[in-house]
């Protein structure tokens, strides 16, 4: 619970003052501007970047921890409320008006993050009805174990609902295209017309080499 309480009072509002910003601009603008090269001048103005290595672990771990430790210190929740919500007023800011957008991924990264938040709270809960079933809470764990039951069923349902609609075109997308680039003077059809734009920009890892990529054998 330590740790929620200091990523909530310290980490957030740390995130809100921009601390580490405001010292490295401090530290190279004390000598003023004119001793100052080209490079350090790029450095201190740079814009901020979003940092997904280190942000998107760091929530998921204060998921797990409140999911986790729920059983032992159920006070570990209201922190986590407290840090979720702070976070989103937080965040939000920051990323409107504070980090300047280098990529878009299409909202690429969010159904990884609902997947694993899911998983949490079904282990989070086997746990607690594991935990009555030491107690000898029998009837508690039976009921409890309905809830693993349910959250599955209700990961599954929005996730088939929304998961294939935010990775395609709408409907008036879709239309707006055929009116646009006229289907019926197509020479053929390409399935990619009604993708995400964002999401087909990604070069593949392993690109599919032809046959007249591929090198002769020298011959001797």
């Amino acid at each position: 619970m330590n740790v929620v309480i200091i990523k909530t009072f310290q980490g957030v509002t740390m995130e809100l003052a921009r601390v580490v910003p405001h010292l490295l601009y401090w530290f190279f603008s004390r000598n003023g501007d004119d001793k100052l090269g080209y490079r350090d001048l790029l450095k201190r103005d740079k814009p901020a970047q979003i940092a997904y290595g280190t942000l998107l672990p760091s929530f998921m771990m204060s998921m797990l921890i409140g999911n986790l430790f729920q059983i032992l210190c159920p006070a570990i929740l209201w922190f986590n409320l407290i840090f979720f919500g702070f976070s989103y007023v937080v965040y939000k800011h920051n990323f409107m008006y504070v980090y300047a957008h280098t990529s878009e991924s299409g909202g690429a990264l969010f159904f990884p993050m609902y997947e694993r938040t899911i998983g949490g709270m079904i282990i989070g809960q086997l746990l607690v009805a594991g935990y009555m079933f030491i107690r000898l809470a029998v009837p508690q764990a039976i009921v409890a174990l309905a809830l693993p039951a349910l959250t599955y069923v209700a990961g599954n349902t929005l996730k088939y609902r929304y998961q294939k609609a935010a990775s395609n075109l709408s409907y008036e997308n879709a239309v707006y295209l055929d009116e646009k680039f006229d289907a019926e003077k197509l020479d053929h059809f390409s399935s990619e017309n009604f993708s995400q734009p964002a999401l087909k920009h990604f070069e593949p890892l392993f690109p599919k080499q032809s046959s007249n990529d591929v090198p002769e054998k020298a011959t001797v």
